[in-house]
C-alpha cells in the first residue's frame, strides 16, 4: 500500500474511533436541526444551480461534527499521560497531521506547503500506527502506565517518537 494510502487509512480509524468512543458533536441533533433548516432555506433561495445548492447542504448537513483537529486535541487530551512522553510538540504534530490529510485528501496546490512527504510522512504515519495502538490498548483496559511502560519497551515505538 502507498504511504499516503496508509496515512489517510490511519486519519479514518483515528476518527472512526473517536466518533465511536466520544460521538463528536458540537450540538446535539435536536438542537442542530433547526439551524440546518435555516441554512438549508437560505440555500433554496439562492439564484444557483441545484447541483450547488446540494453540495452546499451536503457540507452543511455534517457541520456540525467535530473537525479532524477537534478529535485529534481530543485524543491527546485523553491520552496526555502517554502522548507527552513521546510527542514534544503535538500542536506541531496535529497540525502536519490535519495539513496532510487535507492535502492528500483535496489535493490543492495551496495546502501543499504544509503537507509532510518522504520521509517525514513515513515518520508522522509511524506515529499514527502509535496511536490507533494506544487506543486499542486503552479499550483493552491497559491503564496508562501499562501502555506507556509497553511502548517504551518496543525499541522500534520509542525511536519514532523521539525523532
Amino acid at each position: 500500500m502507498y504511504l499516503q494510502h496508509q496515512f489517510l487509512s490511519l486519519i479514518q480509524a483515528i476518527e472512526a474511533y473517536h466518533r465511536r468512543k466520544f460521538e463528536g458533536k458540537y450540538l446535539s441533533d435536536e438542537k442542530y436541526e433547526p439551524i440546518y433548516k435555516k441554512f438549508e432555506g437560505i440555500i433554496n433561495k439562492l439564484g444557483i444551480e441545484d447541483p450547488f445548492k446540494d453540495a452546499l447542504k451536503s457540507k452543511l448537513k455534517y457541520g456540525n461534527e467535530y473537525s479532524l483537529i477537534k478529535r485529534l486535541r481530543d485524543l491527546f487530551e485523553k491520552y496526555r499521560e502517554i502522548f507527552d512522553n513521546f510527542i514534544d510538540d503535538r500542536d506541531a504534530f496535529i497540525n502536519k497531521v490535519k495539513d496532510t490529510r487535507n492535502y492528500l485528501t483535496h489535493y490543492d496546490k495551496n495546502l501543499m506547503e504544509n503537507a509532510v512527504d518522504g520521509e517525514q510522512l513515513y515518520y508522522v504515519t509511524q506515529q499514527l500506527k502509535i496511536v490507533i495502538v494506544i487506543c486499542l490498548l486503552s479499550e483493552l483496559g491497559f491503564n496508562f502506565k501499562e501502555i506507556k511502560n509497553l511502548l517504551v519497551r518496543n525499541g522500534r515505538y520509542k525511536y519514532v517518537f523521539n525523532r
